[in-house]
């Protein structure tokens, strides 16, 4: 089964030093290890390092939503 990732997040004046990388690095193993097959996501549309990160991580985006009225981009991974 997959899990769901909310709200990860790195303080502005700690960003673009890899962190978020690591740390969704570090999720998705624990998760392989924990046997779930897969890990979904949401990013903001208005987000474009979150957008990227998936996408440089292998994500899969699976469309457009919306969730307490603002528009998000979902995302998948398998592991």
């Amino acid at each position: 089964a997959p899990c769901g990732l909310s709200r990860l997040c790195v303080r502005p004046e700690l960003q673009n030093a890899g962190l978020g990388r690591r740390m969704m690095q570090s999720v998705m193993a624990e998760a392989k290890a924990r046997g779930l097959t897969g890990i979904r996501l949401l990013a903001s549309v208005d987000n474009p390092a979150a957008n990227s990160l998936y996408i440089r991580l292998g994500c899969n985006r699976l469309g457009e939503t919306r969730l307490y009225d603002w528009p998000f981009i979902a995302y998948e991974k398998l592991l």
